[in-house]
């Protein structure tokens, strides 16, 4: 149940990242630049972007929905929160998308801070490049 529930989430994450990273005009040519994945339970992680009009999305899954993330910097900027959505008892696995337009190049820290850390969390930061760099999100419904 917990594998068919983490394809489940899976996919509306990617579906999420595709909604995010669409270009608004033709002109537009938005590539992958990068992914990082922080390793089971761990806040902090180096993440490196590379290019031009860069896009940073930080997506976090967690197991307690009595928790949330009070905040997520790379390179010490703050992200903006897209989204939460919990999927509720008796699992309760939460997930978080996050944003970040034009992070700095190269190599760097993102921090993620909770209220308080579940028991098993995770992040997954993918970047792109040839990203607008103003409204960027179209729509979202959470």
């Amino acid at each position: 149940m917990i594998k068919k529930l983490y394809k489940y989430i899976a996919s509306f994450v990617i579906v999420g990242l595709l909604i995010l990273v669409m270009p608004k005009t033709a002109e537009a040519a938005i590539a992958f630049d990068s992914v990082t994945d922080s390793g089971a339970n761990i806040n902090s992680f180096s993440h490196t972007t590379t290019g031009s009009n860069l896009l940073l999305v930080v997506t976090a899954q967690y197991n307690d929905g009595n928790e949330s993330i009070t905040g997520i910097t790379y390179n010490s900027v703050a992200l903006t929160k897209v989204r939460r959505d919990t999927t509720g008892a008796p699992v309760d696995i939460t997930t978080e998308i996050w944003y970040l337009i034009a992070p700095a190049s190269g190599a760097n820290t993102v921090a993620v801070t909770y209220t308080a850390n579940p028991t098993q969390r995770r992040h997954v930061s993918p970047s792109f490049t040839g990203a607008a760099q103003s409204s960027v999100l179209d729509a979202q419904n959470g």
